[in-house]
Order: structure tokens, then C-alpha cells, then sequence
């Protein structure tokens, strides 16, 4: 699963100026290293536990690194995912779906994540309404 992130990282350079800011390779190594997106996803490991585990690997890599609460408009759901505070600017993954992943948080607009040069909406809720980050967990 981790070949696709030299593509990841290969994609965000070509698009860091656009929305999102270049993954660094700090993070890219972490990510590369880091096996939480290979938990299978259940009822009792669900995208909070991907988030926590992701926070507590990172805080121990010396990362910083946040938890995000993602809200939907018209939706009491929630969507759990991590930030990370680089040189480059905040930078949304989403390991919940079996790679990790680019995430897109902007309010107004829908939540989506990338891999490579594929973008998919993650979560079908709808737009994002409002986002938490958590930096001290």
C-alpha cells in the first residue's frame, strides 16, 4: 500500500500552491513508515481510532500533529481525521480508508481526499459546516 505514496507525494507538489500545501518529507517518511491505515475498519475501530492512533504515532515521532472533528451541513455525524502543522502550512491525512491520504477541509465545500492523481469524495454527508482541531489530545 505504501508504493502510492511517492505518487502522493509527487501529486502535492504539482497542486501545492492550489489548495492544499506540499507534504514535506518529514511527513512523507512518517506516512511511509506509519502502518495505521492497514487496520481494517470496523464497528469498534472506526475513523476516531484511526485518528488517535495516527496522533499518538506522529507525537511520538517528535510531529506535530492534531486531531480533527470534520461537521457536516445538515448532518449530527461527524468525521474524524489528523492535521499536521508543517513549514509548508496544515496538512489534512485521512487514514481511515486504507491509504492515506490528502484531505480537503474547507467549510462550504465537500470533504474529499486524494491519492495520487485520483480524488474521491470520502464521506457522503455533505458539505463541511464547521472543523475542530485538537492539537493536545
Amino acid at each position: 500500500m505504501k508504493k502510492f505514496l511517492p505518487l502522493l507525494l509527487i501529486f502535492s507538489l504539482i497542486i501545492g500552491g492550489c489548495t492544499q500545501p506540499q507534504i514535506t518529507p518529514d511527513l512523507a517518511t512518517f506516512l511511509e513508515a506509519d502502518k495505521t491505515e492497514e487496520i481494517p475498519y470496523t464497528d469498534d475501530f472506526k475513523c476516531l481510532e484511526f485518528a488517535e492512533r495516527l496522533y499518538f504515532n506522529a507525537k511520538e515521532g517528535g510531529l506535530k500533529v492534531g486531531i480533527v472533528f470534520v461537521f457536516f451541513e445538515n448532518s449530527n455525524n461527524y468525521h474524524a481525521l489528523n492535521v499536521f502543522d508543517t513549514d509548508e502550512g496544515l496538512i489534512f491525512v485521512d487514514c481511515s480508508t486504507r491509504r492515506d491520504a490528502i484531505a480537503s477541509v474547507e467549510i462550504g465545500r465537500f470533504y474529499s481526499t486524494s491519492y495520487s492523481k485520483t480524488t474521491i469524495a470520502s464521506i457522503g454527508e455533505g458539505s463541511v459546516s464547521d472543523y475542530k482541531i485538537i492539537w493536545e489530545y
